[in-house]
């Protein structure tokens, strides 16, 4: 069975003199997707994790992009491919594949994404605005950019990602 890497816990959470210190920069779990570095804000992350068993379903009920569903402590949640979510192209599960599952309004769902970077605090004032095209994906997915070790990162909109897979998924 898999192994829990994060969760969803803030590791500075009650000690307000760091936490003031802390409040100006951003915190974003961080990976890797066909050679592109992205992110999205800890907030909106339960947990990371290594990949479980899929449960498969109809392909004529959901999107290509959801594999299908696994079982996490009980809960029932799908798993996005973010690489067909965003038409990348496919690769193979790997021993670094990962699953990042994040806290919609109400449920959790997963995104399966290929390489974990892990945690970084980055100053507020350093994220710009995404002009169109800095991505592969999409730009309604993402929001703002920021160079990270001379690489851009992408903070990903999780929240319109997430709508707009609910509204594709119930469009079927």
């Amino acid at each position: 069975m898999g192994e829990t890497l994060y969760l969803g816990q803030d590791d500075w959470a009650g000690e307000d003199e760091q936490h003031e210190r802390l409040s100006d920069l951003r915190s974003l779990i961080t990976f890797e997707l066909s050679g592109e570095l992205y992110g999205v804000a800890i907030t909106r992350v339960a947990e990371v994790r290594e990949p479980l068993p899929l449960m498969p379903l109809p392909a004529v009920y959901v999107p290509p992009y959801v594999l299908g569903l696994i079982n996490l402590r009980g809960v029932v949640l799908p798993v996005i491919d973010l690489r067909r979510r965003f038409g990348l192209p496919l690769r193979e599960e790997s021993t670094d594949t990962r699953l990042v599952i994040l806290k919609g309004p109400g449920y959790l769902v997963a995104l399966q994404i290929d390489v974990l970077h892990g945690l970084v605090r980055l100053p507020a004032s350093a994220f710009q605005p995404a002009p169109p095209g800095v991505a592969r994906v999409d730009p309604e997915y993402y929001d703002h950019v920021i160079l990270l070790e001379g690489q851009m990162l992408v903070e990903l909109n999780v929240a319109k990602m997430l709508t707009d897979t609910a509204l594709q998924s119930e469009g079927r």
